[in-house]
Order: structure tokens, then C-alpha cells, then sequence
């Protein structure tokens, strides 16, 4: 199959992700040494591939992960075997649960009728599969309200015909730091009510989890028995970065360089004229567009980096190509360069997802699928072999 030199590359560092997990594991260590560390792969691992990530995620002592639909448990279980333990955090659909116990998938029950499918289901097999109940302490998203839980408190069978693996809620702004009457200690002093109510109702005691990425930062109060990092394994945290974790740049994009324009005085850049050069400069034009995941409102606000210079994004990002302002990027360097950090040593993720407006989730996830792709996996020195053929080919096309 030919393929092409021109476009964006996408790095990923398998060993970072990795890497940031056992610094979220050493984190909750410090707090709580019988606790869990999970890892939350949802999304195909945030769009960067749970089938290379998790098995390096496993290979470190990763044993719980998160998924959010019972088709990524699936794909998870045929990727790690047997041993680890998958929850799927969407719960399961009235007829899906003949495949939660066929791949051995435990869902996350959000809903009374979710419960009451899946104690009909168990009655029928004549079996009793493990599930996890996941209460909304303030999140109002998914998760048992507060009328569910005066029946479920009060109707203790319910609960005690259900072999409760793990009680799960999450916290809707993290960033408050749990500041005392913050949002984030409501929620905590929510979720120790619901703890002591069902520890009193069950004679054992499931795991309990509060806090993913952002909540775990809070302290151990919060971290309970079980922790979901998701971001913080990929490099990021949702607000400001924490002096409590040092984090692993995980995703390097580059943009390859397609050319170079000089400009003049009163010259426009793009559709819609958006832009206009006010003095004598250069126009870089890369690889890269909306297609590409690169997100039209970096019109006029992204950047990249080139020599040591930022260069602004000048004009609207179009389909598969972007222009950048490549006015203070010194000729030689101009004349030499192959590609641009989009994101990377110099521009974070966190940087770019400030500047297009919305948060490094979005970017992440939503990296396109036309990129080179290359897995850097230093504890098992390999790199994604479609990678190195594409590293090896010539200057041409």
C-alpha cells in the first residue's frame, strides 16, 4: 500500500502512560497502601488505542481498568485475558447481560431498572455476578438519585440480593481543591453517608471510590479504597497543573511543512480574508486541519512551534491545512524544516485546548485518524511497524 509523507505525525509515549500511573499509584500509596489504582481506557483510551495501551498499563500492575460501553470491556478482555477486573461505567442494556457474564464484565449499575434486569437475569442463571453501583452525589449526570436511595435504604433486599463488587460516585468540580463548603466536600460528605448506609445493609464491604484525576489530587479523604485516573495517565489534568504529581507528556503531534510563502503589506490569508499582514513576513503553510481533529476556532488563535519561535496561526483553519505566521523564524531555519509542533515540549495540550476554547479532552479524543501514528514503548523497545515503513520511504510519495 503507497503512502504519503505529507500530513501531521502523532507520537504517542506508551511508557509515559505507563510511567504517570505508577505516579498516581505512588500517589495513593502515600494516603491509603491497601489501595487501588485503576485506569480509565474509555474511548478507546481517549482516542490514543486501548489495545496498545492497556497491555502496558497491565505490564506495570495495573489490575482494574474502566470502560465506559460493554463493547470496550469486550475488546478489553480479549486484549488482557482473563485476570484483570473490568467495569463498564454506561451499566448494561435490558439483554446485554448474557455478555457481561460471558466476558466476565462488570457493570456499573446506574439506574433501579438497571438492577432489577440484572437480579432477573442472575434468578434465571441461578448465579449471583458480581456489579457496582454507582450513586450521583451532585453530578446529576448518571447514578442513583435521592429517591433511589431512600428505596434502596429502605428496601434493604434489594440491595442484599446483589453481590456489590464496588460503590462508586464522582465529583463534578474537582478543581475546587475540596475547599471547605466547596462542591467536592458536599459531594464527600454525601458519599460517607451512602458508605455507612450500605455497609450497615450488607454483612461485607465493597470498595468504594469518589475521586478520578482531578479529585484524587484533593488528599486522602478523598481516594477512599479505589482511584479512576484517566486524564493524568495521558498527561494532563483537567485545570492547572499539580505540584503533587509530576506528569509524563504522553502525545507529541507535528505538522508536516508544506510551504513557504513571502508576504507583503495589505496580503490576506484564507478563506473569508480573516486575516491581513500589516508588514513584509512569510506564511507557513502545514499539513493539518478541522479534518485532522485541529479545531476550526484556532483561526486566528492557535500556534505552533518552529527554531524557537511561536507561530501563530493566521487565517481559518480549513479542511487539511492550517497557515501560520512564520515571519520571525530565521531563513535557514525556514529553508530546513519538515514539520511543526502542534503539541508537545512547547505547546501542551493543556495550551492548545485553552486557545480553541474548550478542554484537553476534546483535543485528545479528538485526534484524527489520518495521522502517522507512532508507539514509543521504551520498556519494550518497539515502535508500530506501519510507522517505521512510512520512517523508511523517501522524499517522494
Amino acid at each position: 500500500m503507497l503512502m504519503s509523507k505529507a500530513g501531521a505525525e502523532l507520537q504517542i509515549n506508551i511508557t509515559a502512560v505507563a510511567e504517570n500511573w505508577l505516579a498516581a499509584r505512588n500517589l495513593l500509596a502515600n494516603q491509603n497502601n491497601e489501595g487501588i489504582c485503576a485506569a480509565v481506557l474509555k474511548a478507546d483510551s481517549y482516542g490514543l488505542g486501548a489495545d496498545k495501551i492497556s497491555p502496558a498499563l497491565y505490564q506495570v500492575g495495573c489490575r482494574d481498568f474502566f470502560v465506559a460501553y460493554l463493547s470496550e470491556g469486550v475488546k478489553l478482555r480479549q486484549i488482557l485475558g482473563k485476570e484483570p477486573r473490568i467495569f463498564a461505567i454506561h451499566g448494561n442494556f435490558a439483554g446485554e447481560e448474557k455478555y457481561f457474564d460471558e466476558y466476565d464484565i462488570v457493570p456499573v449499575l446506574n439506574t433501579l431498572s438497571q438492577i432489577m434486569t440484572w437480579r432477573e437475569y442472575n434468578a434465571k442463571a441461578g448465579k449471583n455476578l458480581p456489579c457496582a453501583l454507582h450513586f450521583d452525589t451532585g453530578m446529576t449526570r448518571l447514578g442513583f438519585t435521592a429517591e433511589d436511595r431512600e428505596i434502596l435504604f429502605s428496601d434493604t433486599d434489594i440491595l442484599k440480593s446483589l453481590n456489590v463488587t464496588l460503590v462508586m460516585s464522582h465529583l463534578s468540580d474537582g478543581g475546587d481543591c475540596g475547599k471547605k463548603g466547596g462542591k467536592s466536600s458536599r459531594q464527600l460528605a454525601l458519599f460517607k453517608k451512602i458508605k455507612t448506609n450500605i455497609c450497615k445493609i450488607l454483612d461485607y464491604k465493597p470498595l468504594f471510590s469518589l475521586s478520578a484525576s482531578a479529585g484524587m489530587l484533593i488528599g486522602g479523604e478523598y481516594m477512599f479504597d479505589l482511584i479512576r485516573p484517566g486524564a493524568c495517565l495521558y498527561g494532563f489534568f483537567p485545570d492547572e497543573p499539580s505540584d503533587k504529581i509530576s506528569l509524563k507528556n504522553v502525545v507529541s503531534l507535528n505538522a508536516r511543512v508544506l510551504q513557504v510563502q513571502n508576504t507583503t503589506v495589505g496580503q490576506t490569508v484564507g478563506y473569508g480574508s480573516s486575516y491581513t499582514f500589516t508588514k513584509n513576513g512569510k506564511v507557513l503553510t502545514a499539513a493539518l486541519g478541522y479534518a485532522d481533529g485541529y479545531f476550526r476556532s484556532l483561526g486566528n488563535k492557535g500556534c505552533a512551534w518552529l527554531g524557537g519561535c511561536k507561530l501563530p496561526v493566521i487565517g481559518r483553519v480549513s479542511m487539511d491545512l492550517t497557515t501560520f505566521d512564520a515571519s520571525d523564524v530565521p531563513d535557514e531555519v525556514l529553508a530546513a524544516a519538515d514539520m511543526i509542533e502542534i503539541i508537545g515540549e512547547h505547546i501542551t495540550l493543556n495550551e492548545v485546548a485553552e486557545r480553541a476554547g474548550t478542554i484537553p479532552y476534546e483535543i485528545i479524543t479528538d485526534l484524527g485518524g489520518r495521522y502517522r501514528r507512532s508507539y514509543i514503548n521504551d520498556a519494550a523497545k518497539e515502535q508500530d511497524n506501519s510507522f517505521a515503513d512510512f520512517a523508511k520511504m523517501g522524499s517522494g510519495v
